[in-house]
């Protein structure tokens, strides 16, 4: 449910001049790194997390593979989306009313934004992401009325990030010139029974 709200409110973003990398919902990707220590030789694994999504926009690959989403210093800035869950709170003449919970997070490059280094933009940034998503209602395909607010500003800390393991020594990514925040968003909107195409199963090739 939320991987087709995150779509639509990528898309609704998708022309920000300091962003080019869009993403809609994120997974986090585990994988295990094999590192050794350069003074006893000792091996340790360690398991790391990266977002990953097969739905964004802006990246030199083809669409549909599984593209890492992670703060790049060669980039302007990059935007995604994380599920916080779901519920329905309606039904009614044939419609399912729901609520979705997501989280943006964004992270922005100011080297390319005519500024100086510890000027801080991320009011002016955050209040053009908030202002382009609340403007409500509006009707994509099956998905009617949505209506997105912005609950919550978290605060902004390395905590945006814990769900993930991205080199913070190496890419030093949290400090100037780079800037980033998280927006916590409700989403209510409603299905009618008739708008869902029917499902269409088809057998494993083996």
């Amino acid at each position: 449910m939320n991987k087709g709200l995150a779509h639509v409110l990528m898309n609704k973003l998708g022309d920000l001049k300091f962003i080019d990398l869009y993403a809609g919902l994120v997974s986090v990707l585990e994988s295990e790194d094999v590192l050794e220590d350069p003074n006893s030789g000792a091996i340790r694994k360690v398991i790391k997390k990266t977002p990953v999504t097969c739905d964004y926009r802006g990246a030199m690959t083809c669409t549909g593979d599984l593209m890492p989403i992670v703060p790049d210093s060669s980039r302007k800035g990059i935007l995604f989306f994380e599920d916080n869950g779901c519920e329905l709170i309606g039904n009614n003449a044939g419609f399912c009313n729901y609520r979705s919970s997501l989280r943006l997070v964004a992270w922005i490059n100011t080297t390319y934004i005519n500024a100086g280094r510890c000027t801080g933009l991320t009011m002016p940034v955050m209040t053009t992401i908030i202002t382009r998503l609340q403007v409500n209602p509006y009707s994509i395909s099956h998905l009617l009325n949505i209506s997105t607010t912005v609950n919550k500003i978290p605060k902004v800390d390395k905590s945006i990030f814990d769900r993930y393991t991205f080199d913070l020594q190496a890419t030093q990514y949290l400090m100037p010139p780079f800037e980033y925040f998280a927006l916590d968003i409700t989403v209510n909107f409603r299905v009618h029974k008739n708008c869902i195409d029917s499902i269409n199963i088809t057998e494993p090739v083996c």
